[in-house]
């Protein structure tokens, strides 16, 4: 690949007895590869300690497993035109990138839309002037998600995050009109992302209980960290591997929509937990007289642990878990019915 000149040094006195100088031809070419060929790899990383990503949680790259993509010059003969990469003679813009595909086979995961990305990010290219006929680009800073599902399917069991990246034939033509494939025109590429372990995609959310009794005793609201599980057909179990949720990612407790004669000040919350996908939201005792009702939420949960609990059937009406506290409400002693037979001799 490149450009070369003729250089002519005639014999001395080798035309008609005269010396002609020597001369330099301007530069003759440029000669460009025959093809391109193409090459990538990116793999994720768990958010979720080493198990495991919430649908609708952030999942980055693993540690020099960024999207990759390698462009390299061939000739005719599949080898390897090694200037290519030299300065000028490199006549490939940056690649452009097609949208992420999900490709895990299950009709509404794979659906346009569901698995989104970050803001794009310029690559990182490197390789020029190694004399090896190719260059490199790497995109960083990125994460991909799969947006929640609103109402849970069979197909939001946990399931392996499945990518395809894809470039098109005219990303990978470069000002030559050289570009990918030999024998049957332009192509356009594409790889899948290597699988690794954490790989795996779960569904979850956070559910807050209620609770009641005296105003003279402190109120425990429980609440539990669940995912989409594959027990009983498909139901919410405890998500007892989540090793990413703690009390400092959920917030201190929020108390709000006082009712009967409970005011703001009059009961403190706290947090206990989580531990094994448990944990409680601690009210203290208001004291006398000041019975009444208290929502609490987690100030700063996670978006993916929210959930449609309205059921809505919308996106809008995914939300944080809410648990109502209520004091001066008692049970009392279970009713009882007593019944007695007689019989009576004849």
């Amino acid at each position: 690949v490149g450009v070369f000149s003729l250089t002519a040094t005639p014999p001395v006195a080798g035309y008609f007895g005269e010396t002609v100088s020597t001369s330099v031809s301007g530069n003759i070419g440029r000669f460009a590869p025959a093809y391109l060929t193409a090459s990538g790899s990116a793999s994720l990383t768990p958010s979720c300690g080493a198990a495991f990503s919430y649908q609708g949680q952030p999942m980055a790259f693993a540690v020099g497993q960024e999207p990759s993509l390698t462009v390299t010059g061939k000739n005719r003969s599949g080898v390897v035109t090694n200037n290519y990469d030299r300065g000028d003679f490199w006549r490939l813009g940056i690649p452009t990138r097609d949208p992420y595909l999900s490709v895990t086979a299950k009709t509404s995961l794979d659906a346009v839309g569901r698995l989104t990305s970050s803001a794009a990010v310029a690559p990182l290219q490197s390789g020029a002037d190694s004399g090896d006929g190719a260059r490199s680009y790497r995109w960083s800073g990125e994460t991909l998600q799969y947006s929640p599902a609103v109402l849970p399917l069979t197909d939001d069991l946990p399931f392996t995050a499945a990518v395809r990246q894809g470039f098109s034939a005219a990303a990978l033509t470069d000002a030559d009109a050289v570009c990918n494939g030999v024998g049957s025109g332009c192509l356009a590429f594409s790889y899948d992302f290597t699988n690794v372990p954490g790989s795996e995609v779960r569904l979850g959310r956070l559910r807050l209980s209620n609770a009641h009794g005296s105003e003279l005793q402190g109120l425990a609201l429980p609440f539990n960290l669940e995912s989409w599980q594959a027990v009983a057909g498909a139901s919410f179990q405890p998500e007892l591997t989540d090793s990413c949720t703690n009390a400092a990612i959920l917030g201190a407790p929020v108390l709000s929509s006082y009712t009967g004669n409970l005011a703001v000040g009059e009961t403190v919350a706290t947090v206990s937990g989580p531990l094994a996908a448990a944990g409680q939201v601690q009210l203290s005792a208001p004291g006398a007289g000041n019975d009444g009702s208290v929502q609490a939420r987690f100030a700063s949960q996670p978006t993916w642990l929210d959930y449609d609990w309205d059921a809505t059937g919308l996106s809008a009406g995914r939300r944080a878990s809410r648990g109502l506290g209520s004091f001066g409400i008692y049970q009392g002693a279970t009713p009882l019915i007593f019944r007695r037979e007689l019989y009576r001799s004849p």
